[in-house]
């Protein structure tokens, strides 16, 4: 019994001793208690800065492409004090808020590789961070739109040159011929049988 109790306290021991614990107190995010960074909200922007107030990057959460497509997707977009945006995934597991305050903060402190860890800002490591653009998740979204909306522009094209209609009652004619009819399930009598 007792070998069995052993592994499963180590477990529970490990999880609570590595646990890391953030919090946003009077804008500032702190890990364990120890301040790391400031946070400051500006509309749907988080600027984070260091403990001093320099800026480093802005941070915000959203589902809006550069080609202004809303997708049901969200992803956290940073921006570097040069300009240089980044994209990155959201880590599972962020907590529930209603603004995006502490999500944000929980992904920049609790992903793989954190940017802000719990021993401090190391500026560096964020300006090379901010060296190259990385917009992926949001190209990729914009390709698959792009591609959906060509699929329907060549289908419309090709509807207007054949003279694709469907009527109200669900006759379907090509060039002013009768080429086929939608029928809805439906039980009792259907008007579009009842026509033909």
């Amino acid at each position: 019994m007792k070998l069995k109790f052993l592994p499963v306290a180590l477990v529970v021991v490990s999880t609570f001793v590595y646990a890391q614990e953030v919090k946003v107190k009077k804008g500032e995010i702190q890990i364990d208690g120890k301040a790391v960074a400031k946070i400051d909200k500006e509309k749907n922007n988080y600027k984070i800065s260091d403990l001093s107030g320099k800026a480093l990057f802005t941070a915000t959460i959203t589902n809006e492409t550069p080609l202004k497509n809303t997708v049901s997707k969200y992803w956290m977009q940073l921006t570097g004090s040069n300009g240089v945006v980044k994209e990155l995934e959201l880590i599972d597991k962020t907590s529930f808020s209603f603004g995006f305050e502490k999500p944000i903060t929980q992904n920049l402190t609790k992903s793989e590789n954190p940017l802000l860890p719990a021993s401090g800002i190391d500026e560096n490591k964020i300006n090379s961070f901010f060296q190259t653009e990385d917009r992926s998740i949001s190209k990729s979204e914009d390709n698959r739109i792009e591609e959906y909306k060509e699929i329907n522009r060549s289908e419309d094209a090709l509807a207007a040159d054949n003279k694709i209609l469907i009527s109200n009652v669900g006759i379907i004619s090509a060039n002013n011929e009768k080429i086929g009819y939608i029928v809805r399930k439906v039980t009792g009598k259907d008007m579009v049988q009842q026509f033909l």
